[in-house]
């Protein structure tokens, strides 16, 4: 990745964590509450560097994936699904 395409894919990867976890913590957090600390061959991982509620403590890391294609960044991170917690 160029570095446009890095710092594109690093605030995407935050705005799929926000999006993610928004539902579940039911409050704002900023861009400050997450940090990407691996980015490479399409899967990414990202740390809480704040805790958000018991679950979703400083330290929780989310896995996710992204793609680069024709100058589009696309990028996606989705909790495990468990049963009792909203699933099907």
């Amino acid at each position: 990745l160029d570095e446009a395409e890095a710092a594109t894919v690093v605030f995407s990867a935050k705005e799929s964590v926000f999006k993610c976890l928004h539902p579940s913590v039911r409050r704002y957090f900023g861009f400050h509450a997450a940090r990407v600390v691996h980015a490479g061959g399409g899967r990414l991982v990202v740390r809480l560097t704040e805790g958000l509620t018991a679950e979703f403590a400083e330290g929780h890391e989310l896995h996710g994936r992204y793609a680069v294609t024709e100058g589009h960044v696309h990028t996606a991170v989705a909790l495990p699904w468990r049963r009792g917690a909203g699933g099907w």
